[in-house]
């Protein structure tokens, strides 16, 4: 047989398969269609895996058949998707026979170089519906990327994330938030992996990133976050990141505590770790300000804006955290670090920012990334109402934290701050509350 005859063959092959991966495309999701039954057969599914092996084969070649092997597998993704959609059954069929790998392994290739957004969509729907409400499918899923790619952005949750088209980027989302949702495991699975976190960290990234708070996809991001901080794992992701270089984690624990306003829940949440982050986050903060103190002219701003957008947050979760607290977390406060940093920004605080009508546009600090005049610094002054609460709450009943604010200078500072003036806007209220924390029963 010649080699000519040879070529011949092959593409004939070829186009016959294209055209089945078009005649499938047809099909649709409703059970009376008879393109895709309810329940799929064995041998057809056989059928789709050994369709998806030769177009990922041909279209990895890179030879003139790649683009249209890419439009194939768009054609033979929208089938799965359909046929998935129609319940676990034709799930656990498509798994059985591989098609599940196939589709994760068509997400990759269409996210590459040679990629094509319809294609990068359909094949994450189809993934997407492939596993939702199938928690066993769902954890193979995630332990077969992790296990075959190093990198979070070479596994299809990263390609679908870091997806040019949004369909694309919402299937992935989707996908992701359908996983972890009430999936412990799987959240623990995904933490437990280099690859995994830093998968997480980029959906932190992303969170922090948006700016519309009613954009659906902050939604979703937000939903996986929080799923996982439910289960732990914020405090794993936030430890591996820079004091000040994880806003988006941060942004996420603070709404996740305003939205789950339960004291068990949040002594269950701010676990050793957690609460030994958040420490880590003031003390950066406070770090950062003392340099500005020094030496104004060393300080990047960038550093400014991140040390009080991370405060900022680290400090609302932590008001949250500590309200009604129970014992066992009162205690950590004060073994991780808590008590005392709270009291230190506190103190510098208030000998940098020591008045409201002293600070302003012009006032301490330098200006903004954007190059406003503008100073993020004196937007600090508000954190001392925060700190002050935190000190509060962690001191009420506790002995022993009442003692340590003490050493550390808190109650005076505590009580100097129920004898301002009205330059001070809504923290005198609050450090009176404080004191009497500080002094009950002690």
């Amino acid at each position: 047989m010649t080699p000519e005859h040879d070529f011949a063959m092959e593409s004939a092959r070829l186009d016959e398969r294209l055209q089945e991966c078009a005649a499938l495309r047809a099909a649709g999701p409703h059970p009376r269609r008879p393109e895709v039954p309810a329940d799929v057969s064995a041998a057809d599914w056989a059928r789709a895996h050994e369709l998806f092996q030769t177009l990922l084969a041909t279209a990895a070649d890179g030879t003139g058949a790649a683009a249209a092997c890419i439009g194939a597998l768009a054609d033979l993704c929208v089938y799965v998707r359909n046929a998935v959609a129609l319940g676990r059954s034709n799930q656990d069929g498509a798994s059985a026979a591989g098609v599940v790998g196939d589709v994760a392994a068509t997400v990759r290739l269409a996210g590459g170089p040679a990629g094509a957004a319809p294609c990068l969509a359909a094949a994450g729907q189809a993934l997407s519906n492939a596993v939702t409400q199938n928690q066993p499918l769902q954890l193979a899923l995630l332990e077969s990327e992790l296990g075959c790619c190093a990198a979070a952005e070479d596994t299809a949750y990263g390609c679908l994330l870091s997806a040019e088209s949004g369909a694309a980027r919402t299937a992935g989302l989707v996908l992701l938030v359908n996983s972890v949702r009430a999936h412990g495991a799987l959240c623990r699975t995904l933490c437990a992996a280099g690859a995994g976190r830093a998968l997480a960290r980029r959906v932190g990234e992303l969170f922090g990133e948006s700016v519309d708070d009613a954009a659906e996809d902050k939604e979703l991001l937000f939903a996986v976050l929080s799923e996982l901080a439910s289960h732990g794992q914020l405090g794993v992701l936030l430890a591996e990141a820079a004091p000040l270089g994880a806003p988006g984690l941060l942004d996420a624990l603070a709404v996740h505590c305003r939205e789950h306003d339960d004291p068990a829940r949040h002594a269950q949440l701010a676990d050793a770790e957690l609460l030994r982050v958040l420490a880590r986050a003031l003390a950066a903060t406070r770090a950062v300000l003392e340099r500005l103190r020094a030496d104004e002219s060393t300080t990047d701003p960038d550093d400014i804006i991140a040390a009080r957008r991370c405060a900022r947050s680290a400090l609302a979760a932590l008001v949250l955290l500590t309200a009604d607290m129970e014992p066992a977390l009162s205690a950590r406060l004060c073994d991780c670090g808590v008590v005392r940093e709270a009291v230190q920004l506190l103190g510098l605080l208030s000998a940098y920012l020591p008045r409201a009508e002293k600070i302003g546009a012009g006032g301490a600090g330098t200006g903004g990334s954007d190059g406003s005049s503008e100073s993020p610094v004196p937007r600090m002054f508000m954190f001392k109402r925060e700190l002050i609460q935190i000190i509060g709450h962690a001191a009420h009943r506790n002995p022993a934290a009442q003692d340590l604010v003490r050493e550390l200078g808190g109650l005076a500072l505590v009580l100097d701050h129920t004898r301002v003036d009205d330059n001070h806007p809504y923290i005198r209220e609050y450090a009176v509350v404080a004191l009497r924390g500080l002094l009950d029963g002690n």
